[in-house]
């Protein structure tokens, strides 16, 4: 699975480090944008990891797989939609700590982030992280 996934997750992060940097956006709504593709581009990797799935036999390995992608539907993409919203429904006087992206602890067992890229590094899988600054 490692193998199969590590060169997806390698081209989605290429993709998402080529967006325009945050600092650089004039308005909220401009940062929106490239937010917004870059929750989209993170939406189609995890799709495709999952897709990969069936390269793991092992049940065991598969029930945490399969936790890998409750925390990244669940807590990251669910969190990534609403800073995308936050900063679409934005004005110029919206406080900055009201945009921020902020996450949600929602699933139980510690920040979903860490086991994300947990799961990621334990199984020599750098660019499936959680990706750099969106």
């Amino acid at each position: 699975y490692a193998d199969a996934a590590e060169p997806i997750c390698a081209v989605a992060q290429e993709r998402i480090d080529a967006l325009p940097a945050g600092r650089f956006a004039e308005t909220p709504q401009e940062r929106a944008i490239a937010v917004r593709e870059g929750t989209e581009i993170t939406a189609q990797l995890v799709a495709d990891l999952k897709s990969l799935r069936g390269l793991v036999t092992d049940p065991d390995e598969l029930r945490i797989l399969d936790a890998w992608f409750e925390d990244w539907e669940e807590g990251y993409l669910v969190d990534r939609w609403a800073h995308v919203e936050r900063l679409e429904m934005a004005t110029l006087d919206t406080d900055d700590r009201d945009i921020a992206f902020i996450i949600q602890e929602r699933i139980e067992g510690g920040f979903y982030t860490r086991r994300i890229d947990g799961l990621a590094n334990v199984n020599d899988m750098p660019s499936c992280v959680v990706p750099g600054a969106i």
